[in-house]
């Protein structure tokens, strides 16, 4: 191919990449989300399992209290077993690494047990398919749920999965073009997946999309402000998006290992690198985006005032009640003492801003990661990156004669990470 020619298949590929008449997403979006099945998927989570010890020969019946201490992984061998339980028709991934050297793990064994304790239980070994080196995968039969018990021959780390909902990949693409789409042309929000999160995601869109009809109602004829106000809704639903989207590639450049907090010691928490931290701390950490940053909280004691939050420029952008729904009463029987974890995902505005984390009440473990997003080709081309709507409403608002512009150009300091204008008050009415 010539170069001429070369240059000319380019520019009709960038050509039709670029928005054209009316809107700048013409439909290219809402299409794939109005099929429910397309919406969502389903992916490996963790359960948790109950680690037991082994006493004795096989078959083991014995049951684990109800007060047992549960663990997302467990270690296995001859003395010592972990149990899952399971409903009926359920599908498990088992997972196992060695706990010495490396190489392949131990084979593990699985016995199902049925029956009552008291009356007669039964544990018979079944056999499981392995898929994958290391990886197994057991289903449970019809008929009401049960338990399993697994153990190895050598001391093996083993940690379950089951299936769970979750968005593809692609849908989150599909989502901000229809979001986009949706602030351009007006009219009922587009379908999202059918998950709970994408419900309250709706709900601060619909807000959104009130305060922005009040601005353009102060003032329909300034088309600049008008403008700034769909830039505005624009950014900030990206960003939005953008924090609900699982880490990994290629969505993010994540940092090669937790942000590391001063004062905090670095603790191993079920093979997850935590930094444990008294409480009444708090660290003031650089972090540049446009990216999310995830944070990862548990409480080690039962301050029923314990709390988590981030600020950055004197706002506070979240807050999270660390203690456990139900704390220990002083005169009760042991319980497991600590909160659950909590995980927060932070919005981070394009360049490089301080944001505070700050603890309240007791000891806490922590674990703070970093992810810059990296924008696909298309997205950058059509300018649907939340630091290019921000320009484009910054332009737009400098162009506005508006009394509203202020208020505007706050809200969209907000989105940017930036500290907020001071807006003038209207003055007290003189009396006459």
């Amino acid at each position: 191919m010539s170069t001429p020619l070369r240059i000319a298949s380019w520019l009709l590929a960038a050509v039709a990449l670029f928005p054209h008449g009316a809107s700048a997403r013409p439909g290219r979006a809402a299409a794939p989300l109005a099929d429910p099945a397309v919406r969502a998927g389903v992916e490996w989570r963790p359960v948790e399992v109950v680690p037991v010890a082994l006493a004795g020969a096989a078959p083991w019946i014995a049951s684990p209290t109800p007060e047992a201490a549960t663990a997302t992984s467990a270690v296995v061998g001859p003395e010592a077993g972990a149990i899952i339980r399971l409903g009926s028709l359920a599908v498990l991934q088992v997972r196992a690494e060695p706990v010495r050297g490396a190489g392949r793990p131990a084979p593990l064994k699985f016995w199902r047990r049925s029956g009552a304790e008291a009356a007669g239980r039964a544990a018979v070994l079944e056999p499981a398919l392995e898929v994958a080196p290391g990886t197994w995968l057991l289903e449970h039969p019809p008929g009401g749920p049960g338990e399993w018990l697994v153990s190895a021959g050598e001391p093996t780390r083993i940690t379950a999965l089951a299936p769970a909902p979750r968005t593809g990949e692609l849908i989150w693409e599909h989502v901000i073009g229809a979001v986009l789409e949706w602030i351009d042309r007006g009219g009922p929000p587009p379908p999202l997946p059918d998950l709970p999160s994408f419900a309250d995601l709706r709900r601060e869109l619909l807000a959104d999309a009130a305060v922005a009809a009040a601005l353009r109602a102060s003032d329909p004829k300034d088309m600049s402000l008008q403008a700034a106000v769909t830039a505005w809704r624009g950014a900030a639903a990206v960003q939005r998006i953008t924090a609900m989207r699982p880490p990994g590639r290629p969505a993010f450049a994540l940092e090669t290992a937790p942000r590391p907090l001063p004062g905090a010691a670095a603790v191993d928490l079920e093979g997850r690198p935590f930094q444990r931290s008294a409480g009444g701390r708090s660290w003031d950490l650089r972090m540049t985006g446009p990216g999310v940053a995830w944070i990862s909280a548990r409480l080690l004691g039962q301050d029923p005032k314990a709390s988590i939050s981030v600020h950055a420029e004197g706002r506070r952008l979240v807050r999270e009640r660390l203690a456990p729904e139900t704390p220990c009463a002083p005169e009760a029987t042991p319980c497991r003492v600590g909160g659950p974890e909590r995980d927060l995902a932070i919005p981070l505005a394009p360049g490089e801003h301080t944001y505070r984390l700050q603890v309240e009440g007791d000891a806490a473990l922590l674990q703070v990661r970093v992810g810059q997003s990296l924008e696909r080709v298309a997205t950058a081309l059509r300018r649907e990156g939340a630091d290019d709507l921000l320009r484009a409403g910054h332009r737009a608002l400098a162009r506005s004669r508006s009394p509203r512009a202020a208020l505007v150009g706050a809200l969209l300091a907000q989105v940017a990470g930036r500290p907020l204008p001071s807006l003038k008050r209207p003055g007290s009415p003189r009396w006459r």
